[in-house]
């Protein structure tokens, strides 16, 4: 009962510094462990980052440690929440004590709208997930083509984003948008912001400095894809995007013929979010909003020429292009917030 697990969990002598519910759920999840019989069966609802954050690599190493088959599906707050008034991104976990090899299976990150909650239990079907050893991470999947994309990705590993850095502040400035709903935008721009208190916003802008300007356009134009968007969502939170989302994702040769035409795309790209951009006043503070959805056309070239080097199939550069689709275009009218 995780009521008395939660009960334990709060006389424990760190209990007030740390009073978060990250820390309670994996408390709970952690206790359930060792409370529970040989041929028991364990079932919580969590966040979703159990599965893809960086902190969370000790509770999932316990749980795929102490329950050899485990099945998990997760789900996203846009546009519908699991439970209404709980703006969360959940994950439902479901494991069993018994058995000899460890087999987790994931379904794909769930989005749904509000009619369509009826039937988005008996729609859901589940993949055999490998954990992501170099990652540490559960890849929610769903189906073999998001398999197939994983494995083809990770063949590339030799060079990864990181690789490209520059060793210090200065190269080819990119900025990337780390709080997407739909859309992840990476600019050679920074965008308009004007504000009484702060110079630009930080929360939600990281910056990445490239040896040169091939490699920069090049890795731009990855990480405006809808592959690495995919990216993150199976390998991710679902939420934000962390540096190790970004630096830890593989690339190979950038020199490779199907990565030459991919500086032109991304300048096109970039006139395109100028162009469609409109600048928005919030109380005191102005800001520049984005629709990345109108140029949904340039950003499925980038992912065909992706497609190529990756050597992904039609049918899996077909899921890519069109994962979530519906969700995500369903918004391009509205912008991204900044």
């Amino acid at each position: 009962d995780t009521r008395i697990v939660e009960k334990e969990y709060k006389l424990q002598p760190n209990y007030y510094e740390s009073e978060d519910t990250d820390n309670l759920y994996a408390y709970c999840m952690e206790r359930s462990t060792v409370l529970i019989r040989r041929h028991g069966r364990f079932g919580m609802i969590v966040p979703v980052g159990v599965l893809g954050l960086d902190n969370s690599i000790s509770i999932r190493k316990q749980l795929t440690k102490n329950y050899p088959l485990s099945y998990c599906s997760t789900y996203s707050v846009r546009p519908s929440k699991l439970f209404e008034g709980v703006d969360q991104r959940l994950c439902i976990y479901l494991g069993k004590k018994d058995g000899e090899d460890s087999t987790i299976y994931t379904t794909q990150y769930g989005r749904w709208n509000v009619d369509e909650r009826p039937s988005l239990f008996s729609k859901i079907t589940y993949q055999e997930s490998l954990s992501h050893k170099r990652l540490n991470r559960i890849p929610q999947l769903g189906n073999k083509n998001a398999l197939g994309i994983l494995s083809k990705l990770e063949k590339q590993n030799q060079k990864l984003i990181k690789n490209f850095y520059s060793p210090s502040s200065v190269g080819y400035l990119m900025h990337y948008h780390r709080s997407p709903n739909y859309w992840i935008r990476a600019m050679d721009f920074e965008p308009y912001f004007k504000s009484p208190t702060k110079t630009r916003s930080n929360h939600h802008f990281r910056d990445l400095y490239f040896t040169d300007k091939y490699s920069g356009k090049v890795l731009g134009a990855i990480l405006n894809s809808t592959l690495f968007f995919y990216w993150f969502i199976a390998i991710g939170n679902g939420r934000n995007v962390t540096g190790t989302d970004v630096e830890e994702f593989p690339v190979g040769d950038i020199k490779d013929a199907a990565m030459e035409e991919l500086p032109k795309i991304f300048d096109r790209l970039m006139k395109e979010y100028k162009d469609n951009s409109q600048i928005r006043v919030r109380k005191d503070t102005e800001l520049q909003e984005f629709q990345p959805g109108l140029s949904k056309p340039s950003i499925d070239e980038i992912d065909r020429a992706l497609a190529r080097h990756y050597g992904l199939s039609d049918e899996e550069l077909d899921f890519i292009i069109n994962s979530d689709v519906k969700y995500r275009m369903g918004v391009s009218a509205l912008g991204e917030e900044e």
